[in-house]
C-alpha cells in the first residue's frame, strides 16, 4: 500500500474482538494524551506500547517499520525545523531535543491511527456510531444519512490508497522510479491532479449506483443485531479513561 495502515486487517486477537466503540474510546484518550501531556516521556511510552501492541495484534513488525521507514525523512523535516526556526528557544541540544519529542509524537499518533483503522472493521465501526447516534432521530437528526457518509468515508481510505499506489507504479513505469526523499518528493506532485480526478471518478460511480438503486436514507441500515459491549468493553474502556485521568489530574 502507497499510503501504510489504513486498511482493515483480517484477525482474531485481543484488540479485534474489543466493541469498536470501546476501541474508539481508548483511540480518542490517547490522542488526547499525547496531544495534552508535554512530558518527554510520554511519546517515548507511547511509542514502545505501540510497538507492542502492533506484535500482539498480530500485525507484525513490518507493518510497524513500514511506517516508520516512510516517516524518517518528515521526521528529520520537522527537527531542522526546530533548529533554524526557533533559534530564541534555547540552546541547540535543547532545540534537538524538541524536534525528536516532537516528531515521535506525530509518529505515534500516525502508528495510532494505523493500530486503530487496522483491527476495527469499518462496517462494525458504522454499525456502532449509528446505535450511538440513534437518540438524536428525537431530535430531528438524519441519522440515515450519516450513516451513509460514514460508510462510505471508511470505505474511500483504501480505496485512496489504492489509487495513491496505482498511479505511483504508472508514474514509475514512465519515468522511471525515483531514489532519495528529492526526487520521490518531485515525482509525487504529479500525481496530486490525477489523484483528484480519480477520486472525483469514483464519487460519480458511487452517486450513480446509489441512484440506480434507488437507495433511500430513510430505509437506512438497521443495527439492532449488532455487536453490543461486553464486560471486557467496559473494563478495557474504563483503564484508558482512568490514565487519561490521572494524566490530567497530575498535570494540574
Amino acid at each position: 500500500m502507497a499510503i501504510p495502515g489504513i486498511q482493515f486487517v483480517e484477525g482474531d486477537t485481543y484488540l479485534y474482538r474489543r466493541h469498536p466503540m470501546a476501541k474508539l474510546i481508548v483511540f480518542l484518550m490517547l490522542i488526547a494524551g499525547l496531544l495534552l501531556f508535554r512530558n518527554r516521556a510520554v511519546p517515548a511510552v507511547a511509542c514502545v506500547l505501540l510497538f507492542v501492541s502492533y506484535l500482539g495484534a498480530g500485525l507484525g513488525m513490518g507493518r510497524y517499520l513500514k511506517v516508520a521507514g516512510r516517516f524518517l525523512f518528515f521526521a528529520l523535516l520537522i527537527v531542522v525545523a526546530h533548529l533554524v526556526l526557533l533559534r530564541q528557544s534555547g540552546s541547540v541540544p535543547e532545540r534537538l531535543m524538541s524536534g525528536f519529542v516532537q516528531a515521535v509524537r506525530i509518529f505515534d499518533l500516525l502508528v495510532l491511527a494505523g493500530l486503530f483503522t487496522a483491527v476495527t472493521d469499518p462496517v462494525d465501526l458504522t454499525d456502532a456510531l449509528i446505535r450511538g447516534m440513534r437518540p438524536l432521530e428525537r431530535a430531528g437528526v438524519r441519522t440515515g444519512e450519516l450513516s451513509l457518509m460514514l460508510m462510505i468515508v471508511f470505505s474511500f481510505l483504501p480505496l485512496m490508497g489504492e489509487e495513491v499506489e496505482r498511479l505511483a507504479i504508472a508514474q514509475g513505469a514512465r519515468c522511471g522510479f525515483g531514489r532519495g526523499p528529492v526526487l520521490r518528493i518531485r515525482n509525487s506532485v504529479p500525481l496530486l491532479g490525477a489523484l483528484v480526478v480519480g477520486i472525483m471518478r469514483r464519487s460519480e460511480e458511487l452517486e450513480l449506483s446509489l441512484a440506480a438503486r434507488r437507495y433511500d436514507t430513510t430505509s437506512a441500515r438497521r443495527t439492532d443485531g449488532g455487536l453490543r459491549m461486553a464486560g471486557g468493553d467496559y473494563v478495557f474502556s474504563a483503564i484508558a479513561v482512568a490514565l487519561f485521568a490521572v494524566g490530567v489530574y497530575a498535570k494540574l
